[in-house]
């Protein structure tokens, strides 16, 4: 029985140097763990920043469109003026030819 256990046994440096391999790739595997760990975390902020910068960009694009609206109807605030002024002019003249055409016809009679 003896010689049979004998040779189930592992020599003590070859037990150490197993021994010292293994922590050795556990020390190795546990960086790479808190590297990836650290990168998903990178990930998820930079998804997140992503995500706020989405959201920013389209406030300022409904604010731009909402200037856009306001500044059409500035710049028609003008026109509506200089088609009021050109109306009154037309009328003031047709008005001041009439008159003047009256006035002719009343002093002939």
């Amino acid at each position: 029985m003896e010689g049979e256990l004998g040779r189930d046994y592992v020599r003590k440096d070859y037990f150490e140097q197993v021994i010292n391999r293994i922590m050795d790739e556990n020390k190795r595997l546990h960086k790479r763990v808190e590297e990836l760990e650290d990168e998903i975390k990178k990930q998820a902020e930079i998804s997140l920043t992503l995500e706020r910068f989405a959201i920013n960009l389209d406030h300022i694009l409904n604010q731009l469109e909402t200037q856009s609206q306001r500044l059409k109807k500035l710049e028609e605030v003008p026109l509506e003026t200089n088609k009021k002024v050109r109306d009154a002019l037309i009328n003031t003249i047709i008005g001041g030819v009439i008159g003047a055409f009256v006035a002719k016809l009343l002093t002939m009679l």
